[in-house]
């Protein structure tokens, strides 16, 4: 995903060339300085691409553009809580940075399994903060990671994976949805308040998931993927233990979270993609 097509670049690509994060790439599209030449169907959604002179020509105009923006956010915070925003988020990349860097060199004296192990994770985990932004094809990486980790790479002590029983997803029959709509329901309240008939379709297993954890002493990753994608290729499925006990939230969110701007200054996009590829080639 990381590769050049042609003329064109990629997103994470654009970011390391014009120094931006991905919301910025947003920015910069909606206020017409960037135009999406073309996108490139993945499993899990589509990547946009974008011409790669117009991207450099870009670059010139980047400090004017980067005014605007803090003028319009000085606008709106006022000058000195804008600057100190800038200027915390300054601080927490560098911070996240060293940190970093020292969770890599405490790599060093960890086999070289258990290491690429540990190392692929940390990307992982910044790669599906990625995907929750709105880049979802990253989603076809993060599965291949999880896929080679079960069926080839990962020292057994390290990996465990519990399944993790979600309700059925059901769509009304017609029948329904016309009474959905006489009470003036939604389908989920309708579902909520009557739930369905026999004539309804069911998909049992339609939010269920496979918790993968990786864990070693202080380091602890933990990632989720559906039943639907994970039983294609998880072997002796049936002697995964269920997992009893509600899921594990990062802060707030079940599943996730979308990547803070220090975090995408911190672990550049380009980096993260290039970080999964190379593991995904060993």
């Amino acid at each position: 995903m990381s590769s050049k097509l042609d003329d064109f670049l990629t997103p994470a690509q654009v970011c390391q060339v014009l120094k931006v994060t991905p919301n910025q790439v947003r920015q910069l599209i909606q206020d017409g300085w960037l135009e999406v030449a073309r996108t490139r169907n993945y499993k899990y959604g589509a990547m946009e691409l974008f011409y790669q002179h117009q991207v450099c020509a870009l670059r010139s105009d980047m400090p004017k553009i980067r005014r605007g923006w803090e003028s319009l956010v000085n606008h709106r915070l006022g000058a000195s809580k804008a600057a100190a925003a800038r200027e915390a988020n300054r601080h927490v990349a560098v911070a996240l940075k060293r940190r970093k860097e020292q969770f890599l060199e405490s790599l060093a004296e960890l086999s070289e399994r258990t290491g690429n192990t540990l190392r692929v994770c940390f990307f992982l985990y910044h790669l599906n903060h990625y995907a929750k932004n709105g880049h979802t094809y990253l989603y076809e990486l993060k599965e291949q990671v999880l896929r080679k980790l079960w069926t080839e790479y990962c020292p057994q002590e390290l990996l465990n994976v519990t399944f993790v029983q979600g309700g059925p997803r059901v769509r009304l029959c017609p029948g329904c949805r016309f009474l959905a709509r006489q009470q003036k329901k939604s389908h989920i309240e309708y579902l909520r308040t009557n739930g369905g008939c026999p004539k309804c379709t069911r998909d049992e297993q339609y939010y269920s998931l496979y918790e993968f954890t990786v864990a070693y002493g202080e380091y602890r990753f933990c990632f989720h993927i559906p039943y639907s994608v994970a039983r294609k290729w998880l072997t002796n499925s049936a002697d995964i233990p269920i997992k009893e006990s509600a899921l594990e939230r990062e802060g707030f969110y079940v599943y996730g979270r979308s990547i803070f701007e220090p975090e995408a200054m911190a672990f550049e996009m380009l980096e993260v993609v290039q970080e999964i590829e190379q593991f995904l080639l060993l």
